[in-house]
Protein backbone atom coordinates (compact mmCIF):
# COMPACT_ATOMS: atom_id res chain seq x y z
CA UNK A 1 0.00 0.00 0.00
CA UNK A 2 1.18 3.28 -0.82
CA UNK A 3 -0.08 6.76 0.98
CA UNK A 4 1.09 10.11 -0.34
CA UNK A 5 0.83 13.43 1.39
CA UNK A 6 0.29 17.07 0.12
CA UNK A 7 4.48 17.19 0.25
CA UNK A 8 4.89 14.74 -2.85
CA UNK A 9 8.15 13.89 -2.42
CA UNK A 10 7.18 12.49 1.18
CA UNK A 11 6.33 8.86 0.62
CA UNK A 12 4.89 5.79 2.91
CA UNK A 13 5.12 2.25 1.85
CA UNK A 14 2.86 -0.82 3.93
CA UNK A 15 4.80 -3.68 3.23
CA UNK A 16 2.82 -6.41 3.14
CA UNK A 17 5.26 -8.78 5.52
CA UNK A 18 3.27 -12.01 5.52
CA UNK A 19 3.20 -11.66 9.75
CA UNK A 20 3.36 -8.42 11.74
CA UNK A 21 4.31 -5.04 10.93
CA UNK A 22 6.48 -2.67 8.34
CA UNK A 23 5.91 0.36 7.03
CA UNK A 24 9.13 2.63 5.44
CA UNK A 25 9.10 6.27 4.95
CA UNK A 26 10.83 8.13 2.22
CA UNK A 27 12.11 11.52 3.08
CA UNK A 28 12.57 14.28 0.63
CA UNK A 29 16.44 13.43 -0.63
CA UNK A 30 15.97 10.55 -0.37
CA UNK A 31 16.28 9.47 3.29
CA UNK A 32 14.48 6.49 4.37
CA UNK A 33 12.91 5.47 8.07
CA UNK A 34 12.03 2.00 8.65
CA UNK A 35 8.94 1.38 11.13
CA UNK A 36 9.21 -2.12 12.46
CA UNK A 37 10.52 -5.15 10.10
CA UNK A 38 7.66 -7.75 10.49
CA UNK A 39 8.81 -11.89 10.93
CA UNK A 40 7.98 -15.20 10.86
CA UNK A 41 10.16 -17.94 11.12
CA UNK A 42 13.77 -16.77 11.37
CA UNK A 43 15.66 -13.91 11.32
CA UNK A 44 17.45 -14.89 7.75
CA UNK A 45 14.06 -15.84 6.01
CA UNK A 46 12.28 -12.16 7.61
CA UNK A 47 15.13 -10.25 6.26
CA UNK A 48 14.54 -11.87 3.40
CA UNK A 49 11.05 -10.86 2.34
CA UNK A 50 11.86 -7.59 3.80
CA UNK A 51 14.97 -6.96 1.38
CA UNK A 52 12.73 -8.51 -1.44
CA UNK A 53 10.05 -5.45 -0.56
CA UNK A 54 12.49 -2.84 0.06
CA UNK A 55 14.40 -3.50 -3.66
CA UNK A 56 11.06 -3.12 -4.73
CA UNK A 57 11.15 0.45 -4.42
CA UNK A 58 14.82 0.69 -5.10
CA UNK A 59 15.69 1.05 -1.52
CA UNK A 60 19.28 -0.81 -0.59
CA UNK A 61 20.46 0.56 2.42
CA UNK A 62 17.96 1.71 5.55
CA UNK A 63 19.37 4.90 6.94
CA UNK A 64 17.29 4.58 10.15
CA UNK A 65 15.06 1.85 12.06
CA UNK A 66 12.72 1.97 14.82
CA UNK A 67 11.78 -1.28 16.23
CA UNK A 68 8.56 -0.74 18.38
CA UNK A 69 9.07 -3.45 20.72
CA UNK A 70 10.38 -6.32 20.01
CA UNK A 71 8.32 -9.37 19.60
CA UNK A 72 9.13 -11.63 16.51
CA UNK A 73 6.47 -10.29 14.00
CA UNK A 74 7.96 -6.84 14.31
CA UNK A 75 11.79 -7.87 15.37
CA UNK A 76 13.16 -10.10 12.88
CA UNK A 77 13.01 -8.45 9.62
CA UNK A 78 14.99 -5.79 11.29
CA UNK A 79 17.13 -8.81 12.34
CA UNK A 80 17.34 -9.78 9.10
CA UNK A 81 18.97 -7.16 7.73
CA UNK A 82 20.79 -6.15 10.53
CA UNK A 83 22.80 -9.45 9.64
CA UNK A 84 24.14 -8.08 6.34
CA UNK A 85 24.70 -4.32 7.81
CA UNK A 86 22.12 -2.84 5.71
CA UNK A 87 20.67 -0.05 8.30
CA UNK A 88 22.36 3.04 9.62
CA UNK A 89 21.10 3.47 12.69
CA UNK A 90 18.19 1.25 15.05
CA UNK A 91 16.05 2.39 17.36
CA UNK A 92 15.56 0.65 20.22
CA UNK A 93 13.33 1.16 24.20
CA UNK A 94 15.89 1.68 26.67
CA UNK A 95 14.16 -1.10 28.46
CA UNK A 96 15.46 -3.97 26.20
CA UNK A 97 19.13 -3.21 25.97
CA UNK A 98 19.71 -6.42 27.68
CA UNK A 99 18.21 -10.20 27.40
CA UNK A 100 16.87 -10.23 24.17
CA UNK A 101 18.39 -13.04 22.17
CA UNK A 102 17.97 -11.14 18.65
CA UNK A 103 19.05 -7.79 19.20
CA UNK A 104 21.74 -9.28 21.80
CA UNK A 105 23.32 -10.66 18.20
CA UNK A 106 22.97 -7.04 16.51
CA UNK A 107 24.75 -5.38 19.13
CA UNK A 108 27.23 -8.35 18.93
CA UNK A 109 27.77 -7.80 14.92
CA UNK A 110 28.28 -4.15 15.86
CA UNK A 111 25.12 -2.70 14.37
CA UNK A 112 24.47 0.83 15.59
CA UNK A 113 21.77 0.19 17.64
CA UNK A 114 20.37 3.69 19.42
CA UNK A 115 18.79 2.55 23.29
CA UNK A 116 16.26 5.22 24.08
CA UNK A 117 15.83 6.51 27.80
CA UNK A 118 13.90 9.72 26.63
CA UNK A 119 11.71 10.75 24.02
CA UNK A 120 13.52 11.77 20.80
CA UNK A 121 12.46 14.37 18.25
CA UNK A 122 14.13 15.37 14.41
CA UNK A 123 13.39 18.55 13.33
CA UNK A 124 13.42 18.94 9.25
CA UNK A 125 12.41 22.02 6.80
CA UNK A 126 9.45 20.32 6.35
CA UNK A 127 8.15 18.95 9.57
CA UNK A 128 9.21 16.21 12.41
CA UNK A 129 9.70 13.32 13.36
CA UNK A 130 9.10 12.08 17.32
CA UNK A 131 9.55 9.00 19.09
CA UNK A 132 7.72 8.44 22.30
CA UNK A 133 8.41 6.02 25.01
CA UNK A 134 5.66 3.96 26.65
CA UNK A 135 6.60 1.66 29.64
CA UNK A 136 3.48 -0.14 30.99
CA UNK A 137 3.21 -2.79 32.84
CA UNK A 138 5.03 -6.33 31.85
CA UNK A 139 4.06 -6.85 28.78
CA UNK A 140 6.07 -5.84 25.95
CA UNK A 141 2.92 -4.41 23.50
CA UNK A 142 2.34 -1.76 26.19
CA UNK A 143 6.56 -1.13 26.56
CA UNK A 144 7.65 0.23 23.40
CA UNK A 145 8.40 3.02 21.12
CA UNK A 146 5.40 5.37 19.37
CA UNK A 147 6.30 7.32 16.53
CA UNK A 148 4.70 10.64 15.48
CA UNK A 149 5.20 12.33 12.14
CA UNK A 150 4.04 15.68 10.92
CA UNK A 151 5.00 16.54 7.35
CA UNK A 152 3.51 20.56 6.18
CA UNK A 153 0.50 20.04 8.77
CA UNK A 154 -0.30 16.32 7.79
CA UNK A 155 -0.21 14.46 11.04
CA UNK A 156 0.34 10.87 11.39
CA UNK A 157 0.98 8.41 14.23
CA UNK A 158 2.48 4.98 14.42
CA UNK A 159 1.17 2.76 17.66
CA UNK A 160 2.98 -0.37 17.26
CA UNK A 161 1.39 -2.97 19.01
CA UNK A 162 0.06 -1.05 22.49
CA UNK A 163 -3.38 -1.93 24.45
CA UNK A 164 -4.98 0.21 26.43
CA UNK A 165 -2.73 0.75 29.05
CA UNK A 166 0.03 1.86 26.53
CA UNK A 167 -2.91 4.40 25.21
CA UNK A 168 -3.38 6.03 27.95
CA UNK A 169 0.20 6.48 28.59
CA UNK A 170 0.31 7.79 24.86
CA UNK A 171 -2.55 10.22 25.50
CA UNK A 172 -0.80 11.34 28.67
CA UNK A 173 1.91 12.52 26.56
CA UNK A 174 0.82 14.02 23.40
CA UNK A 175 -0.33 17.23 22.59
CA UNK A 176 -1.93 17.35 19.34
CA UNK A 177 -5.76 17.44 18.78
CA UNK A 178 -6.40 15.45 15.69
CA UNK A 179 -4.34 12.89 13.12
CA UNK A 180 -4.73 12.37 9.86
CA UNK A 181 -3.41 9.36 9.67
CA UNK A 182 -3.33 6.06 12.65
CA UNK A 183 -1.83 3.20 11.93
CA UNK A 184 -3.83 1.52 14.71
CA UNK A 185 -2.25 -0.68 17.48
CA UNK A 186 -1.69 -4.47 17.64
CA UNK A 187 -2.98 -5.13 13.74
CA UNK A 188 -6.21 -3.91 14.76
CA UNK A 189 -7.17 -6.04 17.62
CA UNK A 190 -9.77 -5.82 20.23
CA UNK A 191 -7.18 -4.79 22.64
CA UNK A 192 -6.48 -2.14 21.25
CA UNK A 193 -8.13 1.07 19.53
CA UNK A 194 -10.12 2.06 22.70
CA UNK A 195 -12.78 5.23 22.65
CA UNK A 196 -10.73 7.13 24.59
CA UNK A 197 -7.86 7.15 21.96
CA UNK A 198 -10.02 7.32 18.52
CA UNK A 199 -12.12 10.18 20.00
CA UNK A 200 -8.71 11.99 21.09
CA UNK A 201 -7.10 11.44 18.26
CA UNK A 202 -9.99 11.51 15.62
CA UNK A 203 -7.93 10.03 12.92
Amino acid sequence: MLQRFPLSSVIIHFFDVGQGDSALVILPGGRTLLLDGGGGGSAESSGIRLNEALRSQRVFHVDEAVLSHPDTDHLLGIAGLALHHQIGKIFVHGQYEKGNKEIDKMKKLGNPLEFLSSPRQTIFPFGSIRYLLVSEGRKTNDRGIIVEMEFHGCRLVFLGDVEKAGETAYLSQRKWRQVDLLKVAHHGSQTSSTTALLSRLNP
